[in-house]
């Protein structure tokens, strides 16, 4: 015979712990979808542009980057009241920072567009742009550290 009473007796102890979790995974959920409705806009919205406007390999950097990035804000919503939470902040701001690096190759962007039969380049220097990304994904580094700090001070006490 099976005792049913260990399911409930479980549910009674573990009620706050599992309504925490559940309401944990809503709000990761609601992130996501809503993330996920911005994102597919925005790509749509560049998509709509003409060929040539933005370079393909930016495209896929930008796509990778906002996909990793989303992964991220489902993960630390997840991991929040937990020592996870700031190490996934501090790859939130670590994210921007390479990813940056990688698609403006030295910030500046050269273009390509032809015109009757004539090729005309445009070079975009994109580096005062570049600098207030890193310098506000800095300030979200060190504000990743600062919680690190803030969550072991509040475990030792």
């Amino acid at each position: 015979m099976v005792k049913l009473g260990l399911h409930s007796d479980f549910l009674s102890k573990h009620k706050k712990i599992i309504v925490r979790i559940l309401k944990k995974v809503a709000k990761a959920t609601v992130l996501a979808v809503v993330f996920y409705i911005v994102l597919s806009v925005f790509l749509s919205f560049i998509a709509g542009f003409p060929a040539g406007f933005m370079p393909s390999e930016l495209l896929g950097n930008l796509t990778v980057f906002l996909q990793i990035y989303m992964v991220l804000i489902i993960a630390s919503t997840l991991a929040s009241g937990t020592l996870l939470e700031p190490a996934l902040s501090f790859v939130k701001g670590l994210a921007p920072i390479v990813t940056t690096l990688i698609s403006f190759d030295y910030a500046i962007i050269t273009i390509p567009f032809e015109s009757q039969g004539a090729t005309v380049t445009v070079s975009i220097n994109l580096q005062l742009a570049l600098a207030v990304i890193l310098v506000i994904s800095l300030i979200s580094l060190a504000k990743a550290i600062l919680q690190v700090l803030s969550f072991i001070q509040k475990r030792v006490e």
